[in-house]
């Protein structure tokens, strides 16, 4: 009854967002089209309740733009609120909604304590950001378990979230100097993803399936597990390689770092430390590529490659070559 009405909301939603505008401007524009929504279509609908929870999340983001957490967290709230009051009435029908909702929270609130990846030296959180610390969590555990009859049957979108909330919470756990949960935590996230990947066979899953394992193989590196690391890193250059065709650029970019990270992990097991120099070679020589085809746009990312391979010769007491890779580095 109200399609045409809900179509041509959507409509208005998804041309505010590409509009090149301040995100002042963008959220007037949005506050409109909830005023056009609470008129034209009637409380308790399904549709309304859906369309509100859109514009609360997008409102929500641009507040985070904005720095204003405190704007943000009630535009979420609402969202969170929605998602739940649909959920109790009909669980099988929004589960996965309302998981999608608990999964913006914990983003939300892991992006608060400025946890997006996992560093060498474990972040110590005071009380205030280990409460936080906690609401992300339980946020990511709630939006699995919300949906997991739908994992439990294979349900795809179901699953990709799944998958989702695991990599954050790999992160958040990493992060922190959690290793083993991380390790458990990611382990299970790659045996998923390469589930998914051999029932779909396509670019983005493949891209997915290798950045887990890039994390996976991090965390392993940090726990001293330097052959867990290495073989990871295989498996992720196999699945890469495997689509490079697909899209040069982002296949292109993750082999690059893949191939560096392999450098390290050959470099710190005896066995394998002759091969770290190759895998080096290779990593440059694809930034170099990739760089050289798209204007310069990677041009950062090479030179922090060429800091890493020149640290390695300066380790193995080449000096010109250290000093060749650090000074590229530093152009």
């Amino acid at each position: 009854m109200h399609e045409k009405t809900v179509k041509d909301l959507q409509q208005e939603i998804a041309g505010v967002l590409k509009e090149k505008k301040k995100p002042e401007e963008k959220l007037a524009a949005l506050g409109r089209i909830e005023k056009e929504c609470l008129e034209m279509l009637p409380e308790g609908d399904a549709s309304r309740e859906r369309l509100l929870m859109v514009l609360c999340e997008m409102t929500g983001n641009l507040y985070v733009t904005l720095k204003n957490p405190a704007e943000a967290e009630k535009q979420y709230r609402t969202m969170l609120q929605k998602g739940a009051a649909l959920y109790q009435k009909d669980k099988k029908a929004y589960d996965v909604l309302f998981a999608q909702a608990n999964l913006r929270m914990g983003v939300f609130y892991k992006g608060l304590i400025r946890i997006q990846m996992i560093d060498p030296r474990p972040r110590k959180l005071n009380e205030t950001q280990k409460k936080v610390y906690d609401i992300s969590d339980r946020f990511f555990r709630n939006a699995v378990s919300v949906c997991l009859d739908k994992i439990k049957v294979g349900h795809l979108h179901a699953v990709e979230l799944q998958g989702k909330c695991m990599e954050n919470l790999m992160v958040l756990k990493g992060a922190v100097g959690e290793y083993q949960e991380a390790v458990k935590i990611g382990e299970q996230l790659v045996k998923l993803g390469k589930s998914v990947f051999q029932a779909t066979d396509d670019g983005p899953h493949a891209l997915e399936l290798a950045q887990w394992m890039s994390i996976l193989s991090t965390v392993y590196m940090f726990q001293k597990e330097y052959v867990k690391a290495l073989e990871m890193l295989e498996d992720c250059i196999y699945v890469l390689e495997d689509k490079e065709k697909e899209s040069p650029v982002a296949f292109g970019l993750r082999l690059a770092s893949c191939k560096i990270n392999l450098g390290n992990a050959r470099y710190l097991i005896p066995e394998e430390e002759n091969g770290a120099e190759e895998a080096y070679r290779e990593g440059i020589e694809l930034y170099e590529k990739l760089n050289r085809e798209n204007s310069g746009r990677f041009e950062k990312d090479l030179k922090q490659a060429c800091v890493i391979v020149g640290n390695y010769y300066q380790k193995k007491g080449e000096k010109e070559k250290a000093e060749h890779y650090l000074a590229r580095g530093k152009d």
